[in-house]
């Protein structure tokens, strides 16, 4: 009869062992060790060998000077990291999950398909190795899978196979696996610690019986008369850590020094690997372009720091998609870095804006970029409303010396000052803007998803900040051909050299900021009550709050100058804000929106904007807007008026009065609130949600459900972040330079990237992207013998830090603490039901089965179902684990543990949702329930130096038990049930 729990292969699937009836010992040829004791054999490791991975390394050891040993030869992908199944258990952390495989041919012994228990424990050993060195946190809810297949085992195929050298060849194996591995998630872009790579030191008998063990390190047991001990080392040459360490052998116990000389040795020999693994990550490096942008605001000064593929690797490994799509940007959140205070501050002493103010900056992106990429980076600074407020002199006087400094101090690549270092407009600042909105929410990249009829699938692009307002939009076909003279002609380059134009309007409008608007409010209230030399009625305040003119908080009436009162009416502060749009001012070129600036109409119907900086935080902040629901106007107004009406110092009990900054938002909300819903619905005209009819979008059904719920299908949308990135008009103005470098598919400079006026060609006011680019290279170089470049790195999960996530992860974990032991699922049970019974009447019957919604084998209960899963398991999880796990959520190939210790990097874009076929053993907690064996404690020390023993290939019974057969492992490893000697048939009475 077939037994289901187990996979039985066919009959011939393995060959069975053959036996030689003359009993012949073979001697070993010993030809000697060649190298000296420290030294070890060259190796030769490639990383991105299969595209198909998200990170791949090849490596491979020389072979020995002694005819017939193979040389090592690995293969590692690593697929992930990607969303765990949601029926997996929450992880803070990476599940980390190895498969090592020796392929048939690898060793002198073919191999069967099935899994060996010497297969089990490199991979258990790998799996603490790295699981020492990856930064885990980075990567919450998801995992990531380590295959590695050992292509040729480091074997002598000359001596007998029933010498036993499987053992000592084992070392070198796992050693290659934690090199070849680390190689491997260095390709896949998973940030670790350091970089971990493997050596192996060995005592040694050479031949001569008067000669005395030596300490040898990368052992191969051809060259020795034998082997009595040895150990693998996973070391971090930085860290000075050792996250992984196996010895096998005997060695006496008076001789403890040997433990440490061993230790010593495997660790010279890691270092080693290192070199030739750091080797490698910094020639993987070469396929990355990188750049620097620093923002020089009013306030304060921002560094940027992206990176993208070079276009001659990105295209070898692009799909039809990616070819058609604009290079792929990647940031991190450690890439940025803010000072104070801004660039302008420093326009009477321009001589101290370089060591004082942007070295600091300079030497945090050097601490980031490549030391052999700084003299291929360029480098921008780029200045805003702050700078634009200064005379033209102290601009030049400003820039110049900038640029002076860069260059005298840093490698940078500065090739033209005037347009690496400016003085951008309002217009550009928005424009920029534009690009970096539509680049993250797809409607460049896949605008066959984001249709919104007529043609339309950009999103328009709303920022306000202090001293003035953008907006930037591609009109629609008609108002576009209506006033082409008015829009700027935007060209940029997709992977596969062919131009993307697009046709767009931005304007600025200046002193529509709010603290400028603020300004001339206060103004228009001293002209209003002129008369009054006391205090001054303030609709826009709340009631009771007494402020100077700047808007300092006072305690009492103050005497002389005016002061401001708050009423509290926001009705009438709409009012007194409206006059400050300019709409009565005359229309030279019609339509116009504020002010009498021309703007072409907008079509609400296709075009949806999202508005940034004061958009998002007016509409936040105080007034608790929820961060990825739709804006409602209505539902806003009335959050709006319910905490303008309030009383000051019930306001103030609310907030946290060590935080000044807090009292300061609150006290100009009301303010920024009037000022924004003037701007949007009576200036721009944005339909009211919640109050007017608003065109319904021409978009396919699955973009829709994608985006109606954030609003992006609406006129208005307010954003912080888009996928988990900060919008800002940096990132548009480093796109804009990625897409020039690459090579047009014409190979000629008939359609530059940049922007200007919407003529047929290149106009003459021109903006070049400043990026340069060189034909593809028809010859392949040492570097690409292998395909250097792997798959793009997949998407990065990421969380949302909103009330209710941190609610839901609360409950999980509030569920799995209690649901994760079979024993606690029946006390808790028990309880339950010993609380509903002492409720119940008497005479009642029983309680239904089912508590809380489930059913009761979900509460501890036996079912058949519950017993079912046991018995259509597949074979590996019936396997008996050699190291018994201490965490009750972990699942591993290996010691079934999640990372410990993970710039974040975060692609711009989509997740791919793809995965790869589960190979790999997952040894649960639960194994060892029902009787199938006991725990035990783990081998493995999750806190420090991990030490692993000889693994044990059988278990041992007492004599009791030996005849019964019991602790056998089937050929699939699956432990045997156990008849207990003490159990009886029952008897009847």
């Amino acid at each position: 009869m077939t037994d289901r729990r187990r996979i039985n292969g066919p009959a011939g699937a393995t060959i069975p062992p053959i036996f030689d009836d003359l009993k012949v010992q073979e001697i070993k040829p010993v030809t000697g060790r060649l190298r000296a004791p420290n030294a070890t054999r060259r190796m030769y490791l490639k990383t991105g060998v299969t595209p198909s991975a998200s990170g791949s390394a090849y490596l491979e050891i020389e072979t020995s000077a002694t005819p017939g040993v193979s040389g090592l030869k690995l293969s590692c992908s690593v697929h992930g990291p990607r969303s765990l199944p949601r029926s997996a258990p929450f992880s803070p952390h990476i599940v980390l999950s190895t498969h090592v495989k020796y392929a048939p041919f690898a060793t002198k012994q073919r191999r069967g398909y099935l899994r060996d228990p010497s297969e089990r424990d490199l991979g258990i050993h790998l799996e603490a190795a790295l699981r020492g060195a990856i930064i885990a946190d980075r990567w919450p809810k998801s995992g990531v899978d380590i295959i590695i297949s050992i292509v040729e085992g480091d074997q002598d195929r000359e001596t007998s196979k029933l010498q036993g050298d499987e053992v000592w060849d084992m070392m070198n194996a796992l050693s290659g696996c934690i090199t070849v591995a680390a190689a491997a998630l260095a390709d896949a872009g998973i940030d670790c610690v350091d970089t971990v790579a493997g050596g192996v030191a060995a005592l040694v008998q050479n031949a001569g019986e008067d000669s005395e063990p030596t300490i040898v390190v990368d052992p191969i047991p051809s060259e020795h008369e034998k082997i009595l001990a040895a150990c693998c080392v996973a070391y971090l040459p930085i860290r000075d850590e050792v996250t992984n360490l196996w010895f096998r052998g005997d060695l006496p116990a008076s001789e403890m020094g040997l433990y440490t000389s061993l230790v010593e040795q495997g660790i010279l020999a890691s270092r080693n690997a290192n070199r030739v693994l750091v080797g490698s990550v910094v020639l993987m490096g070469k396929k990355w372009r990188w750049g620097v942008i620093l923002d020089a605001g009013s306030s304060g000064t921002r560094l940027h720091i992206y990176r993208w593929k070079d276009p001659e690797k990105a295209i070898k490994s692009a799909s039809e998609e990616e070819l058609r799509s604009l290079p792929k940007l990647i940031t991190q959140k450690e890439w940025t870095k803010k000072i104070r205070p801004g660039v302008s501050t420093f326009s009477e002493d321009v001589g101290n804006v370089g060591p004082t103010h942007l070295q600091s900056l300079i030497d945090h992106a050097l601490n980031i970029i490549p030391d052999d990429k700084v003299e291929d980076t360029p480098i921008f600074l780029m200045a805003t409303a702050g700078m634009r407020l200064l005379p033209q002199s102290q601009q030049t006087a400003l820039t110049d010396e900038i640029c002076s400094y860069l260059r005298r101090n840093t490698r940078f690549s500065l090739p033209d000052c005037g347009l690496h270092i400016q003085v951008i407009k309002g217009e550009t600042e928005g424009l920029y803007g534009w690009i970096a909105s539509n680049y993250l929410l797809g409607g460049f990249n896949y605008p066959d998803k984001h249709q919104h009829g007529k043609g339309h699938h950009t999103y328009g692009f709303l920022d306000m900040g202090g001293a003035s307002a953008q907006i930037a939009f591609a009109p629609n076909a008609t108002e576009a051909e209506k006033h082409a003279d008015d829009l700027k002609l935007l060209r940029m380059r997709t992977l596969d050299g062919y131009p993307a134009e697009y046709k767009v309007f931005t304007t600025t409008w200046l002193g529509f900021g709010v603290n400028q608007a603020r300004a001339a409010y206060i103004q228009n209230l001293e002209d209003r009550y002129a008369e009054s030399k006391g205090e001054l009625p303030d609709p826009c305040l709340p009631m009771g709050l007494r402020t100077t003119r700047l808007g300092e908080p006072l305690k009492q009436r103050a005497t002389g100058a005016p002061t401001l009162i708050g009423t509290g009416h926001f009705d009438e502060c709409l009012q007194l804000t409206y006059p400050l749009l300019g709409k009565d001012k005359p229309c030279e070129d019609s339509p116009c929106l504020l002010n009498g600036q021309h703007v072409p109409a907008i079509d609400f119907d296709v075009n949806h904007f999202i508005g940034v900086s004061e958009y998002w935080h007016t509409t936040h902040g105080v007034f608790g807007g929820h961060n990825n629901k739709a804006y409602d106007f209505a539902a806003y107004q009335k959050r709006v008026q319910d905490f303008c009406g309030q009383d000051w110092d019930h306001i103030k009990g609310k907030i946290n009065s060590r935080k000044q900054d807090d009292m300061k938002v609150a006290q100009e909300a009301c303010f920024k609130a009037s000022w924004l819903i003037n701007v949007l619905h009576e200036g721009i005209g944005v339909p009211r949600i919640g109050l007017e009819d608003v065109p319904s979008a021409n978009v396919s059904k699955g973009a829709l459900e994608q985006a109606k719920d954030q609003g992006f299908l609406d006129p208005f949308q307010p954003v912080n972040k888009i996928n988990g990135i900060e919008v800002s008009w940096t990132l548009g103005k480093m796109v804009l330079y990625a897409a020039g470098q690459i090579p047009p598919a014409t190979l000629d400079n008939r359609f530059p990237v940049g922007f200007g006026s919407n003529a047929v060609g290149t106009p003459q006011d021109f903006q070049y992207a400043g990026s340069s680019w060189k034909p593809y290279s028809n010859q392949t170089s040492d570097d690409d013998d292998w395909d250097l470049d792997a798959e793009d790195i997949l998407e990065k999960a990421k969380t949302k830090t909103t009330t209710g996530f941190f609610a839901f992860v609360f409950l999980l974990g509030l569920f799995a603490y209690l649901f994760r032991k079979r024993d606690r699922r029946m006390r808790l049970y028990s309880r339950v039901n010993t609380i509903l019974r002492r409720g119940r009447k008497p005479g009642h019957g029983n309680l239904p089965t089912k508590i809380f919604g489930g059913s009761r084998r979900h509460s501890g209960g036996h079912s058949g179902n519950y017993e079912r899963v046991m018995e259509e398991g597949e074979t590996i999880q019936f396997e008996l684990g050699d190291v018994d796990s201490d965490e009750a959520n972990d699942y591993s190939d290996s010691s079934d543990a999640v990372s410990t210790s993970s710039k974040s990097s975060r692609r711009f874009g989509l997740s791919s949702g793809l995965s790869t076929p589960q190979v790999v053993d997952h040894h649960h907690h639960h194994h060892y329930h029902h009787g199938l064996a006991s725990p035990t404690v783990s081998a493995l020390d999750r806190s420090g130096l991990v030490v692993r023993t000889e693994s044990r290939e059988r278990l041992t019974l007492p004599p009791n038990l030996a005849l019964s057969g019991a602790g056998r492992r089937s050929r699939a490893g699956s432990p045997t049930r156990l008849k207990s000697p003490m159990m009886s048939p029952l008897q009847e009475t």
